[in-house]
């Protein structure tokens, strides 16, 4: 036979075009049919796609014991909510849930799924029925348990689920899918409830059993939000929720262990640094380093991560400029002493003069060593690697002149201020101690030597010794770590498997990126433990954590490469906080419709709680000894806050965000002339602070807010940019006698730092303006007419903010000879020197002694609202713990002895008492409470239906009073915004959430006999039931929600009942006279409550006879064309009412039927128009007359 063969190239469906001018290769109609597509004789040939079938039903291991089929209930309780299957390779993922995250699309309602753990008081566990599958739990509302969560506890059989709950009066009954061992086994057992998240493999190709690859409730799958978008790249699986952030897992490692790092290793973003590195900056022997590489740069230091699958983190905050002035001296260990970094003696200073250069301003620096963190193994709340004891090093009451000790091995250290848990420092610090510092100094303790009252002088002497590099500066912090039995207790697991750290630095001048080195971290243990550092990461000054990094010494190295442009400017990586869509297209990932970021909008309201200020630095800084922020300038200070893997927020201003630093007053300035410091001069430096009226929140946790806010760093704006410094002899004031005027003479490179305005100058006139401004910083001044605004006689530093415009320049011979020209005390005065004229009273007199003098031109001030990074970073949990401790004790928590009240509660009655506890954790006295609203659950205001009295909690009194209906909605739920404020002012606002509770109802009456004639029919009524749902109102709300029903005695249905009135009626048509029924009535509220009554009915001979009849009409002949339709009731001894007998219109006969003399036809049975052929005449006490037939 022929064969006939089609093809379908084009692939498409045509149902426009009429069949016999379809194009070829198209087709008019399919189901369940692909079009082939390959390089055979098949393609674009119809084949049909193949349905589904079940793949796997064998068992699969649960997480206890007992296995269990695929199709078992279990998995009923739980959802699959995506899916992914690789055709090529047979692979399918899909994952399993058993927690219900909340439907809310805000940031913020995230919620992880956590263990709920029931406190035993709140168990009840009696169940006498079969298997006693059934217990209770207590305050529900405090207790988020879902269906499919895990039930774990002394007694609970194993594998035991949650198969449903039903609530109740804030009382949930939760059925068990496992038979317990007794019926009161689990009564008062504390429980766990735990979610089961998942993900499953399995192959088509291989046919494999179906495996679990994944089985942890971190992955926090939810049932409200499913998988849309999973792709494979290579051996990579992505996928997105808009629940979780973007997640991916390698198909081919099982390791994802369950701890706090489980969402840093799943996390398509990686953890970012958040520390700067901690510098200490040192100068060595040129033999040791010869490299001059950092003596005209200023540079600093940064670091990134780069994990085993090649990833690379974000670049950490850069350090400060590592720049030490002091060419060709010693490094300032905080001496200040004659030759040290930083210090100028006399011979320098009349050098200064002379050349107008700081020779010294070349950086001495030429090793640097760097502290780097690395991801910690510690927990924001554990304590076991909390230090022992703290103190400072040496007497802060003497600075010595060598502030730092060298020395051989047990190198002796005084300390003060010991602040240690127990009595005695030595029963603490011993020879098992280390000895930590910030910036990563390590010694073991060899012994201490206590003084009397353990607060001065104490000395403890080192194994190690003190190298000058590693100097100890006098009132440094330290902390005392003691790891006891603990042998692993200095040891780091690198728990994100960081391949390698490279060491970054960038110079001032270039806006490159550059990497000076790259550190392997190696896999072994004991090769890993050979690298790792410690340090101290201070939370106050007498508590800090333990950290782990490595160290890297930067010996004035060349960079080995430069990072190409797009690694500069990422300064974040663009991974969503949450995505609905994920795509792949060239192996890139692409996320649409996602959130990039938190709202900082708990910051926004702490604005007035945050203020900026400046101050004289109490210690000395330890990386950056000689670091002083710029006087005479203002500063506009915010924080910009991270998560833990690089999102930042915006830059978070407070309030009060600008401060501005006035000039250091000195006293008079006595240069190094003896190489005696004068220590009365000291001073730390000047630095900018931010003082904190409250703890920063949504923070990081990883338990219950893995996407919080992690880190901070703090950013300036500074606008007043470049400027110069005019080092010059002392000014000659008073100079004319005649017109008096301060002179400067300006050489060497002054002359460019303070030029003429070449626009106010010609060819005739040497003498110009000059448009440069000059601020006073240090004078020479002994004149009696000081200018206003600076400091007495002498050789001060000044602290007056006003600019100083200069009259005119020009060389000394153009001003005359009654001018300066004719003064013989002019530095360079045979040269004819270039001199400058300012206004009176900034010298000296006409032979002021030599003196450096060093003025300030004015700045450029720059336009740009750029905020700059500083190397003030770490995490918010540090901070936080901080700003507690600076603010002492202040309110923490509010609580409430009840958090239900009933829905019959009546005015002007209590609710609640009030309490409070301080971040102490005690519950001082003196506080005030104020209920700030209260809203229901569906956001409306309900502040006026309460009040608070002192610390009670109650209902409004009198109108206000409107009472309260439990309708087991949204509305029955109240957050009160409650404020507590302690006797020193300090304050806390925290919302409570209260629920009201259901009373069960009420119904009348409880008992009931009724008799029942045996005429009754469908629809007759035989009693009515009423309710109230016991709530708080008055009048019809009292009915509101309220249901009846019949629960027993009605096995045939004889009977029913109106649910919403009470109503009981018949339902049958044929009864037996002496029967007997009991039926029990219900009424349920809203809230499921539920009250029970009897209905006892007897059913009784009838004493009259029903029958059918017409409307009524006014003519016999006119009423046999009605139809008799309507029941009625007649006493007579036929089926039908004959002459004399009575009608009445109900079935016990007791009301007479008023017939007001109309004719009717009567029936037994109901008939239409025109059918009834039997008359009568009813008169109006219901007497019949006149029965006749109708004609025909």
């Amino acid at each position: 036979m022929p064969e006939i063969k089609s093809s379908f190239l084009q692939g498409k469906m045509n149902k426009d075009l009429d069949d016999r001018i379809l194009p070829k290769g198209q087709y008019r109609d399919a189901e369940n049919i692909k079009i082939a597509k390959s390089d055979s004789s098949n393609v674009g040939a119809a084949q049909n796609i193949k349905g589904n079938t079940i793949q796997y039903t064998t068992s699969l291991g649960l997480p206890t014991s007992t296995a269990i089929n695929l199709n078992d209930e279990i998995f009923s309780l739980w959802d699959t909510i995506g899916y992914y299957a690789n055709s090529q390779t047979g692979d399918v993922f899909w994952f399993v849930t058993s927690f219900a995250g909340p439907t809310s699309d805000n940031i913020l309602d995230h919620k992880p799924a956590s263990d709920v753990v029931v406190a035993g008081s709140d168990v009840n566990h009696d169940d006498d029925t079969t298997g006693h599958r059934s217990i209770q739990i207590s305050n529900a509302s405090n207790h988020n348990i879902q269906v499919g969560m895990l039930v774990t506890g002394t007694g609970v059989v194993a594998d035991s689920y949650v198969q449903s709950i039903s609530t109740t009066s804030n009382i949930s009954t939760i059925v068990l899918n496992k038979a317990q061992s007794g019926q009161t086994v689990l009564d008062s057992v504390a429980l766990t409830f735990a979610h089961t998240c998942r993900i499953y493999k399995i192959n088509t190709i291989e046919n494999t059993s179906p495996s679990i690859i994944i089985d942890n409730k971190r992955l926090n799958l939810s049932k409200n939000h499913h998988i849309h978008h999973i792709n494979q790249l290579s051996n990579l699986l992505f996928w997105t929720d808009n629940y979780n952030q973007p997640r991916r897992i390698n198909i081919e490692t099982t390791s994802y262990p369950n701890d706090v790092f489980f969402e840093d290793r799943i996390s398509v973003a990686q953890v970012a640094p958040f520390a700067a590195p901690k510098v200490k900056m040192t100068k060595v022997d040129a033999s040791t380093v010869p490299s001059l590489h950092l003596r005209d740069k200023f540079v600093k230091f940064g670091y990134r991560y780069v994990y085993e699958n090649n990833e690379v983190s974000l670049i950490s905050p850069f350090t400060q400029t590592c720049f030490l002035p002091g060419k060709g001296k010693n490094i300032n260990n905080g001496s200040f002493k004659d030759g040290d970094a930083g210090v100028i003696n006399s011979t320098e200073s009349t050098a200064i003069q002379k050349n107008t250069v700081v020779d010294m301003m070349q950086n001495m620096v030429n090793r640097v060593r760097l502290f780097i963190d690395l991801p910690s193994d510690v927990a924001a709340d554990d304590t076991s690697k909390d230090n022992v004891a703290s103190a400072d090093a040496g007497n802060t009451g003497t600075v010595l002149v060598d502030a730092h000790l060298v020395g051989a091995a047990q190198s002796n250290q005084t300390i003060n201020s010991i602040s240690a848990p127990s009595g005695s420092a030595a029963g603490v610090i011993d020879n098992t101690t280390t000895v930590l510092t910030e910036r990563g100094d390590k010694y073991t303790v060899h012994s201490i030597t206590e003084n009397s009252n353990l607060a001065l002088d104490s000395t403890i002497k080192f194994n190690e010794e003190i190298p000058a590099e590693h100097a100890i500066l006098h009132g440094e912090k330290l902390y005392f770590f003691k790891p006891g039995s603990d042998t692993n207790y200095y040891q780091y697991t690198n728990p994100l498997n960081i391949k390698r750290v490279e060491i970054v630095y960038a110079e001032s001048d270039s806006p490159a990126v550059k990497v000076v080195e790259t550190i392997k971290i190696p896999t072994g243990q004991t090769s890993l433990d050979a690298i790792i550092k410690h340090r101290v990461d201070p939370g106050t000054d007498t508590k800090g954590k333990l950290r782990f990094g490595i160290e890297y010494v930067y010996d004035s190295s060349k960079p080995i490469k430069t990072l190409p442009e797009q690694d500069i400017t990422r300064v974040a990586d663009i991974v969503p906080v949450k995505a609905k869509a994920q795509e792949v297209s060239g192996n890139r990932i692409i996320y649409g419709n996602f959130k990039i970021n938190r709202p900082i909008t708990n910051l926004v309201n702490n604005k007035d709680q945050i203020s900026i200020t400046n101050r004289d630095q109490t210690r000395y800084n330890t990386q950056y000894l000689l670091h002083s922020v710029k006087q005479a300038r203002e500063y506009s200070v915010g924080l910009v806050l991270s998560d833990k893997y690089g999102r930042q927020s915006t830059v978070f201003l407070p309030t009060s965000n600008t401060t501005f630093v006035t000039p250091k007053a000195g006293s008079p300035v006595t240069p190094f002339s003896s190489g005696v410091y004068n220590n009365a001069n000291r001073w730390n430096g000047t630095a900018l602070n931010i003082d904190f009226g409250a703890t920063i929140s949504d923070v990081y946790d990883s338990e219950t807010n893995p996407y919080g806010w992690y880190s901070y760093k703090v950013v300036v704006k500074q606008a007043q940019q470049e400027y110069d410094n005019v080092y010059v002899p002392s000014l000659i004031d008073e100079y004319p006698t005649s017109d008096m005027s301060s002179w400067m003479v300006l050489f060497g490179d002054n002359v460019n730092k303070v030029p003429r305005d070449i626009l106010d100058s010609s060819l005739d006139n040497t003498i110009a303006s000059s448009k440069t401004k000059l601020l006073p910083k240090i004078l020479n001044v002994n004149s009696t007419g000081i200018a206003d605004g600076l400091l007495g006689n002498g050789h001060k530093q000044q602290n007056t903010t006003d600019f100083v415009e200069i009259i005119a320049i020009g060389a000394k011979e153009d001003f005359g000879t009654n001018s300066i020209a004719g003064n013989n005390q002019l530095v360079n005065k045979d040269r004819n020197p270039i001199v400058a004229e300012l206004p009176d009273g900034f010298g000296g007199s006409a032979s002021p002694s030599a003196a450096l003098c060093v003025l300030e031109t004015d700045p450029f001030i720059s336009a740009l609202d750029i905020y700059f990074e500083t190397s003030t970073a770490g995490l918010i949990s540090d901070l936080n713990e901080n700003i507690q401790a600076s603010l002492g004790s202040t309110p923490n928590n509010i609580s409430l002895t009840q958090n239900t009240f009933a829905e019959n509660i009546d005015p002007d009655t209590n609710i609640a008492t009030l309490g409070y506890t301080d971040t102490n954790g005690n519950s001082p006295s003196g506080e005030t409470y104020t209920l700030e609203s209260v809203k229901d659950g569906s956001n409306a205001t309900r502040t006026t239906e309460f009040q608070l009295v002192g610390d009670v909690l109650k209902t409004a009194s009198g109108v206000n009073h409107v009472g309260h209906e439990f309708r087991n909605r949204p509305e029955d739920t109240f957050t009160f915004e409650l404020k507590v404020t302690d006797s020193g002012g300090n304050s806390i606002t925290q919302n409570k959430t209260v629920t009201l509770t259901n009373v069960n109802p009420t119904i009348i009456p409880t008992t009931v006999s009724v008799d029942v004639p045996d005429n009754t029919t469908t629809g007759n009524l035989i009693t009515t039931f009423t309710g109230s749902n016991s709530c708080g109102k008055s009048g019809s709300a009292l009915q509101n929600g309220l249901s009846f029903t019949i629960v027993s005695g009605n096995g045939q249905g004889d009977f029913g009942i109106t649910g919403t009135t009470g109503e009981v009626h018949a339902t049958e048509d044929s009864w037996t006279a002496g029967a007997t029924y009991s039926l029990g009535i219900r009424v349920t509220d809203a809230g499921g409550g539920t009250a029970d009554a009897t209905l006892n009915i007897t059913i009784t001979a009838s004493t009259v006879t029903r029958f059918y009849r017409s409307p009524g009409n006014t003519s016999q002949t006119g009423a046999c064309s009605d139809a008799a339709q309507q029941q009625a009731y007649h006493d007579g001894l036929g089926d039908l009412p004959s002459g004399g007998d009575k009608v009445y219109t109900n079935n016990t006969g007791t009301t007479l039927f008023d017939g007001q003399n109309a004719y009717y036809v009567a029936s037994t049975d109901p008939v239409m128009a025109g059918e009834a052929g039997y008359n009568i005449r009813i008169n109006s006490s219901g007497v019949v007359t006149n029965p006749t037939l109708c004609s025909g």
